[in-house]
């Protein structure tokens, strides 16, 4: 892959089944000009639900995203999302073949942006980096120790975890291209 074919939003808005109802709802709390990233634990369920907010999401101006463990025959959204213990599962060929504007996965430390960028992905979602409600047992990163990822990385990182606008604000002095998050576009509002 020689690089996204458009340029990376500066947000990224996931869905959680046990945290977030539905895509619409993510999607009214999200800006113009960021993605919809849905993830569920079915992938046909995922691409469905990516398929049906579609044009939603493309009146509002944003971008969709569907988190897939396995190359799918066809893809019909904008871009894909590859989950870090999934990437074992594809390909550049299947990258090629689909030919989403935008690649992204998940990394969770080093070796996931590894083998991101040997995939041949866009950018990298690099978790958590602050304490999140959806891991709450997991250490965080910590501002420093994400801050030598994003230096070291070949690929754009966002950051995610924990995310609030004043962490967002933090994570970008240190290099991240944007910030991924759920909570914080909730109809609660509350950070991740």
């Amino acid at each position: 892959m020689s690089g996204p074919a458009f340029a990376c939003p500066s947000v990224i808005v996931l869905t959680d089944e046990d945290r977030t109802a539905t895509a619409l709802e993510q999607i009214a709390g999200a800006p113009t000009g960021s993605m919809l990233l849905i993830r569920r634990r079915q992938q046909d369920a995922a691409l469905n639900d990516a398929v049906a907010i579609a044009a939603t999401a493309a009146e509002r101006g944003i971008m969709v995203s569907v988190s897939l463990s396995t190359p799918p025959r066809s893809l019909p959204v904008d871009a894909v999302h590859i989950p870090e213990n999934a990437l074992k599962n594809w390909r550049r060929t299947d990258l090629m073949r689909l030919n989403p504007l935008f690649i992204s996965a998940s990394a969770h430390g080093w070796s996931g942006i590894q083998k991101a960028a040997a995939v041949g992905v866009d950018a990298v979602l690099v978790s958590a980096v602050f304490t999140t409600k959806s891991h709450p047992d997991r250490s965080a990163l910590g501002l420093y120790r994400f801050a030598a990822l994003v230096q070291a990385a070949s690929i754009p990182v966002y950051a995610l975890g924990g995310m609030t606008y004043r962490q967002s604000r933090l994570t970008a002095a240190v290099g991240a291209v944007g910030f991924a998050g759920i909570g914080l576009f909730a109809a609660a509002g509350q950070a991740d």
